[in-house]
């Protein structure tokens, strides 16, 4: 990253958002780990994303929006990750039904 001038208030923000991209990227990965919807490579993905957006020749401004998009993937597959679920849950259901009439 390449700083240019920064004020306390945003190297707080960008502080922040540095952080936040972690955390997202370490919960998605540590909770869907186990799921079908390939969550593994996916927050593997992040991650290796997430490192090379901290140690990439950007601006902090660059950086920031970097981070920003990545935070947004997380969201994204977070949102599929329910579908998969949801659907899964009614996959069973049918299943449970369709057992139970046999």
């Amino acid at each position: 990253m390449t700083t240019t001038n920064t004020t306390p208030a945003r190297e707080d923000a960008y502080l922040a958002q540095i952080e936040g991209t972690r955390d997202a990227v370490e919960n998605f990965g540590r909770t869907e780990s186990s799921t079908t919807f390939d969550a593994y490579e996916i927050g593997d993905t992040l991650h290796r994303l997430r490192s090379v957006a901290i140690h990439g020749n950007a601006t902090q401004l660059q950086e920031m929006k970097m981070h920003k998009d990545l935070t947004r993937l997380v969201r994204q597959a977070e949102k599929l990750q329910a579908e998969v679920d949801s659907f899964n849950a009614k996959m069973k259901a049918v299943e449970n039904a369709i057992y139970a009439k046999s």
